[in-house]
């Protein structure tokens, strides 16, 4: 018998003088019926409109699959045999660009995203690009990473990257905003946080080399660091390196330390204001207390004892043999 196995067909659409439109076909016979391969109409290019296991395959000048479309599951490769919804491959040494996102209008706070929708087709988070200038020359280029998720309905900004490299995240509510974690189970420390001031060529001694803050508003709508934690480096010969650990308050509306630990010494109230340092025990409040403003030393007790330096309330021994005892009733 004879059989068509390939054929180009023409058919009028629509013949109304004026508005004519037309439709050409082209159909190849697969696995004994003949199926659709190209399907050009007034509105569209179909390739593959019987939606058969059939690829479709553009070469270039080096690549097999520079596009390639996977008919049994309509996975898209670019360059690829793609294994994914979407792939995009590149066999190239060094930094290549695989995907660009282009905004092309010329604007301040422009933006070029990626929507992600988990579930329902409804977006659930988002992250994009966004212009802080609007790109017209060199000079004004400039832009930050934002990233946004949705809760409860709405999408909100949560972590921002900005173009000096600073990294803002956001919650609203009372939380924990980070949470670093080790799944570890050895008996090796972890999770660990390190503060890193890599210099390779320029550490000096007396460099400052991390610094935690605890910032707030004060009733100006100012932000203040009401307290911190600074590392600095006191000796970076090598081999005998030496590091500075500090505690510092706000006080009086200045940065005042609070405590000092070095490779020589630990000091409190390193400023020398009048600020007392207080010790308790179990059933003293005042077991060892520094009156800062006085200049006077107490154990057991907050009252001077006859205006001295060192006030005891108690016995006092020395080599195990009391010397004396004080109580308020009696004195000494």
């Amino acid at each position: 018998n004879s059989i068509s196995y390939a054929h180009m067909t023409s058919f009028i659409v629509d013949p109304t003088d004026g508005s004519e439109d037309g439709k050409f076909e082209i159909d190849v016979r697969k696995a004994g019926t003949q199926r659709s391969r190209l399907l050009l109409d007034e509105n569209e290019t179909v390739f593959n409109n019987e939606a058969q296991d059939v690829d479709f395959r553009v070469e270039s000048d080096s690549k097999t699959n520079a596009l390639f479309v996977q008919g049994s599951d309509g996975f898209v490769g670019i360059n690829a045999t793609p294994t994914h919804p979407l792939e995009v491959a590149i066999n190239s040494s060094g930094q290549q660009d695989l995907l660009l996102l282009s905004n092309d209008n010329t604007a301040t706070s422009n933006t070029a995203g990626i929507l992600f929708a988990p579930s329902n087709g409804i977006t659930g988070a988002r992250i994009e690009c966004v212009a802080m200038e609007d790109f017209s020359s060199s000079a004004n280029r400039t832009a930050d990473l934002a990233f946004y998720v949705r809760k409860d309905g709405t999408i909100s900004e949560r972590m921002r990257l900005d173009s000096d490299g600073a990294l803002t995240v956001t919650r609203s509510d009372n939380g924990a905003v980070l949470t670093v974690k080790s799944t570890d189970t050895d008996a090796s420390r972890g999770p660990i946080l390190d503060l890193n001031r890599e210099s390779t060529s320029s550490a000096a001694d007396d460099d400052y080399i991390g610094e935690l803050r605890f910032l707030g508003n004060n009733d100006a709508n100012e932000s203040i660091a009401y307290a911190g934690i600074a590392a600095r480096i006191l000796d970076a010969s090598d081999g005998t390196e030496d590091g500075r650990f500090e505690l510092y308050t706000e006080r009086a509306g200045a940065q005042t330390s609070m405590m000092v630990t070095t490779a020589s010494e630990i000091v409190f109230n390193n400023d020398s204001i009048d600020l007392d340092f207080r010790v308790e025990s179990d059933g003293n409040t005042h077991m060892l207390f520094v009156d800062g403003g006085n200049d006077r030393v107490f154990v057991k007790t907050s009252g001077t004892i006859n205006n001295a330096t060192l006030n005891v309330a108690g016995s006092i021994a020395f080599d195990g043999q009391t010397v004396g005892t004080y109580n308020d009733a009696s004195g000494w």
